[in-house]
């Protein structure tokens, strides 16, 4: 490492941080659709593109995720939060979200410590979604076309009832639609 005593000019200093701001901004959600689609590609399948239909689910879902500090491994809403209703079934909740209007929705779900860079954490979750045969085979699911995933950061996480606030976790969704 070195550094370099050449003053820097306003000019070049904006850039620098409007690039360092951009990248951070998007990069753990672009990391994944990036991985996700080098991996369809790989196994001979198309690359899905981000659907603004497959964020409607998505965000409804992390939000929940938020409010309740929890991952619903049965991907459900039982517990009242902002969002009006509750449901008791996946199905009942993306039939009363999309109103019956698709024709393949599906999710992957992840909650865990939040450490490292965009890429390592991106490639973390990745990684344990590759690793799951269930949610390895909605990544390779052939059916969909279209994408959206999102996360937020907590100081929270329930696990069995217990509650942990020792640090910084990271909720995130994949959402794959048609």
């Amino acid at each position: 490492m070195y550094i370099c005593r050449k003053q820097l000019t306003m000019k070049t200093l904006i850039f620098f941080i409007f690039v360092s701001f951009v990248g951070f901004g998007q990069s753990i959600n672009s990391l994944i659709i990036q991985k996700v689609n080098k991996y369809r590609i790989s196994n001979h399948l198309n690359p899905l593109v981000v659907s603004d239909s497959a964020k409607v689910s998505n965000q409804q879902q992390l939000n929940y995720m938020v409010e309740t500090y929890t991952v619903p491994l049965d991907h459900t809403q039982k517990i009242k939060t902002s969002y009006p209703t509750t449901f008791k079934t996946f199905n009942e909740r993306i039939n009363y979200i999309h109103k019956y209007g698709y024709n393949f929705v599906g999710e992957n779900l992840y909650g865990a410590v939040y450490q490292g860079t965009p890429e390592q954490v991106a490639s973390e979750i990745f990684s344990a979604w590759v690793n799951s045969p269930r949610h390895n085979e909605l990544l390779l699911n052939p059916n969909p076309t279209g994408i959206y995933v999102d996360y937020k950061i907590t100081h929270r996480m329930v696990v069995n009832d217990v509650v942990y606030s020792c640090c910084d976790f990271i909720f995130c969704v994949l959402t794959v639609y048609k």
